[in-house]
Order: structure tokens, then sequence, then C-alpha cells
């Protein structure tokens, strides 16, 4: 059970966004692996919108979500 629950939004296909802000939570590492054993991850709002790397920031995130269940 997760001990600690982190809520993201619009991220607007930004990329470098969700990574600065995974990264400043201390929830990735260097190379961009899941390294929170005790933490859920809920993105709320916009992935599609504005940005051009909605696609590369869904995928993203749908690999984290895989690392994050097999720990």
């Amino acid at each position: 059970m997760s001990q600690r629950v982190v809520a993201i939004g619009d991220l607007n296909g930004s990329i470098e966004a969700l990574l600065l802000i995974l990264r400043g939570l201390r929830l990735i590492d260097r190379d961009g692996k899941w390294r929170a054993r005790n933490t859920h991850l809920v993105q709320l709002g916009d992935i599609f919108n504005r940005g051009g790397d909605a696609k590369k920031t869904f995928k993203f995130l749908s690999q984290l979500q895989r690392q994050a269940l097999s720990k």
C-alpha cells in the first residue's frame, strides 16, 4: 500500500515539465526510471492539449506505470 500520494495535472503535452516535476519530487532517478516504491502518482488534467510532446509524455507515463507495478 502506498504511503505517499502525489498528484500532478495539466501537463499539456510537456515531457520536460513532467521530468522536472518527477525529478524534483524524487519519483524518478537520473535515467528516468521509477524509484519511489511507496508512492502513488496520480495524473490529473490534460496530458494532451497544447504541447507538442503529448504522445511522448503519455508513453513515458505508461512506462513508469509498468515499472512501479513491477516493484
